[in-house]
């Protein structure tokens, strides 16, 4: 479906396609704003079962970090992206905290809401019954205040080579997207070297032109999503119009329209 489809099928369940008084900059308004509406109630049940999870499938992402370490300890830590989302040069920051050591570094550009990660790490050190250079993949746990506070002090709970954690914080210098802190302990006995980070990427920001509108030609974007969740944007994007114009019809059309979920 592509974007002008939705705007000729969101007149015609306003009853007004012969007589259109949906006015391009309100239609793009509205359409991405039922896009966010949408994706944001799909994603607070995603993976609840297979129709949720389906319904956001255009949008999943998995993108690879790799880190490379300098040679000594002077040197910066860089990491490269690839997968999802591609970025040779990312930046690396590191410090310490909850008894662990941590990388930092900026989330995709086109992040939206992360779905899970898993992370490659090695040993520097003989550690318990692994050598030095054991690599370990263990799928990463989300750190939250509560469970930081109480893992600094509980040797079963912090971060190591096969008990990877990872946060999110503001990321630097104004950005919109968070950045990405991992732990796995102490860089004198642990080494991060690879994550690999399912997300859901940003909805597409699409737009009508008025020479898209009347040429006889459909030239416009084809919308990401299914048909059958076009459908379901349509109807959002039909009850923010008669909402916005205190239309009457707002309580039938809900009701009419119950069935496209």
């Amino acid at each position: 479906m592509t974007v002008r489809e939705v705007y000729q099928f969101g007149l015609m369940e306003r009853r007004k396609a012969k007589a259109p008084s949906f006015h391009l900059e309100e239609f793009n308004y509205l359409l991405y704003k039922g896009i966010q509406e949408y994706c944001n109630t799909r994603y607070a049940q995603f993976a609840i079962n297979q129709q949720l999870s389906d319904d956001l499938q255009s949008l999943v992402r998995t993108a690879n970090i790799s880190f490379t370490y300098p040679v000594d300890e002077s040197g910066l830590i860089t990491g490269a992206y690839t997968g999802g989302f591609t970025d040779p040069t990312v930046g690396v920051s590191t410090g310490s905290r909850y008894g662990s050591n941590f990388l930092k570094f900026k989330a995709p550009d086109n992040y939206w809401h992360m779905l899970g990660s898993h992370v490659t790490a090695a040993t520097t050190a003989d550690y318990k019954c692994y050598p030095a250079g054991t690599t370990n993949q263990e799928t990463s746990k989300r750190l939250t205040q509560n469970v930081a506070n109480g893992i600094i002090n509980n040797d079963f709970l912090k971060p190591a080579f096969n008990r990877p954690y990872h946060s999110f914080v503001d990321a630097l210098a104004g950005g919109v997207k968070p950045d990405l802190m991992y732990f796995v302990g102490p860089s004198s006995r642990f080494r991060l070297t690879e994550v690999a980070i399912d997300f859901l990427k940003d909805p597409e920001r699409v737009a009508l032109t008025e020479t898209q509108r009347d040429l006889p030609l459909d030239t416009s974007e084809t919308m990401e999503f299914p048909d059958y969740v076009c459908n379901e944007i349509i109807k959002r994007m039909v009850t923010l119009e008669l909402e916005v114009a205190s239309d009457p019809r707002l309580q039938s059309f809900m009701g009419v329209n119950a069935s496209i979920k």
